[in-house]
């Protein structure tokens, strides 16, 4: 039987503090302070309260704007009601979102574009405040996006993102029409299921070739594919590899995409791998990381996930990497064989060998919450023989066993300082040929640091030698 409002809810008082009296709202028992002690003023504002709350749901049946309502409901009760401006909604939410602050910039930003978007199209609907946001424009926007052609995933977590900052303000400052981005009113898009795996596994001879090509972009793009196939790690947890996730010979460490469940990953390090860590260790990098290089990028930017996919696509092809788009759900093409297809070698390679499915698991940190409670004593007393099985199993492992090739020299990229030295001597077709990229491209490095020439230069062939002579200038710079 559904629970109905009283039209005549009691005053009461907790001890000497203000009169309260309680309504049901939104399926939720609430309880509101008259801010008196007095009862005649409480009673007073009891009557206010009411006539306003019946003025509101009236308007409300009637479909009129929010902005009215909220207008006649400050009337009714004399209060001090403000309205929020849709510039302000983002800013409001992520000071409240203290786990929002913790992902990616490239995450953040993808956000911060997304509600601007959906400003914007506020905006085109006369809309200004964000308490005037009803189902109509939810809906609206939604269709919005269907003809902007997002893919279904990609629409269903932007409408989710939307509810997220409504349900959000709403706790903060409570709205009008509360969340208009439930999915009872804007329904999720269907997502197909994919005929395919979304990463396949290497098979020997692609894994040659795409460590092949790892040693021409250099050592340290080398070294982020090695770990890759040496641990099955996903592309983040390669990046930022530290040095204190290494006890012994076993990595231990939170993959960073399950790290609220509490997953710890344990695995041997590989001959391979060791010979890795050695020689890293004997550079003295004054880092966390073991590969401080790669690391400082993948936290500035999005440039090992775009390296790492165009190093995969130079050596098996993009015809072999890529998935063609399948009917109108599949917006782009999907990658098949990308970093993360290390992981799915791994994991076939466990499988092959009859590996157990909690040394797997183990390995490879899929243990849910649950799962290590229920594991956690036979996890301490199977620990000691659980690393010695797997410690045989990588050392005598042949497919890890391939011969890491040599990789080419460190490349020489431009610098400010550099620059500002040679356009004074040499034109931009020679400064090319000392960094090995087009005159264009030195055109569009100038461009980056706002460096212009004083007069055009016309230099003179320069021989082979000389460039090599300038390029160890550069180098031991």
């Amino acid at each position: 039987m559904s629970r109905t409002k009283s039209s005549n809810p009691k005053l009461f008082r907790k001890g000497k503090g203000n009169y309260r009296f309680r309504r049901f709202v939104n399926g939720k028992d609430k309880e509101f302070n008259t801010g008196t002690i007095d009862k005649k003023e409480a009673e007073k504002f009891l009557v206010e309260y009411l006539s306003g709350e019946r003025l509101a749901e009236e308007q409300v049946r009637k479909k009129k704007n929010p902005a009215k309502i909220a207008t006649l409901v400050m009337e009714a009760i004399d209060s001090d009601y403000e309205q929020l401006p849709l510039e302000d909604v983002f800013e409001l939410w992520y000071i409240h979102s203290p786990n929002f602050s913790t992902t990616s910039k490239a995450h953040q930003q993808k956000r911060k574009v997304w509600f601007a978007k959906f400003v914007k199209f506020c905006f085109s609907q006369g809309i200004t405040y964000f308490d005037e946001v009803n189902e109509s424009i939810a809906i609206r926007f939604k269709s919005f996006l269907l003809k902007e052609r997002y893919c279904p995933s990609n629409l269903n977590e932007y409408l989710a993102f939307l509810s997220n900052v409504h349900k959000k303000v709403d706790r903060l400052k409570p709205l009008p029409l509360r969340n208009p981005f439930v999915p009872e009113v804007v329904q999720p898009q269907k997502v197909p299921k994919v005929s395919e795996a979304t990463h396949l596994p290497f098979d020997d001879d692609m894994l040659v070739k795409v460590m092949n090509a790892a040693a021409e972009e250099g050592q340290d793009w080398l070294d982020l594919f090695i770990v890759g196939s040496q641990t099955g790690m996903r592309l983040k947890d390669a990046c930022l590899f530290q040095w204190d996730e290494i006890d012994g010979d076993f990595i231990e460490y939170s993959p960073e995409k399950t790290i609220r469940h509490g997953n710890t990953a344990r695995l041997p390090v590989s001959p391979n791998l060791s010979s890795l860590l050695e020689r890293r260790r004997k550079q003295n990098q004054d880092s966390p990381y073991v590969n401080p290089v790669v690391a400082e990028f993948y936290l500035n930017g999005s440039w090992p996930t775009k390296r790492s996919k165009k190093i995969i696509e130079k050596a098996l092809g993009k015809a072999t990497t890529q998935l063609s788009k399948e009917g109108r759900q599949r917006m782009k093409n999907g990658c098949v064989y990308g970093f993360h297809s290390f992981r799915t070698t791994f994991m076939t390679l466990l499988a092959a060998k009859n590996v157990e499915v909690r040394d797997a698991m183990d390995m490879l940190g899929w243990e849910s919450v649950e799962m290590m409670r229920l594991y956690e004593k036979l996890l301490a007393k199977g620990r000691e023989a659980r690393d010695q099985r797997n410690k045989e199993l990588i050392d005598n492992l042949s497919e890890l066993q391939f011969k890491v090739p040599e990789p080419k020299p460190d490349r020489l990229w431009p610098t400010k300082e550099a620059l500002e030295q040679l356009i004074e001597s040499y034109s931009n077709i020679t400064i090319g040929k000392i960094y090995g990229i087009s005159s264009k491209a030195v055109g569009n490095w100038l461009e980056k640091f706002d460096l212009k020439r004083q007069g055009r230069i016309l230099s003179p062939d320069v021989t082979e030698a000389e460039i090599e002579k300038i390029q160890l200038k550069l180098k031991t710079a």
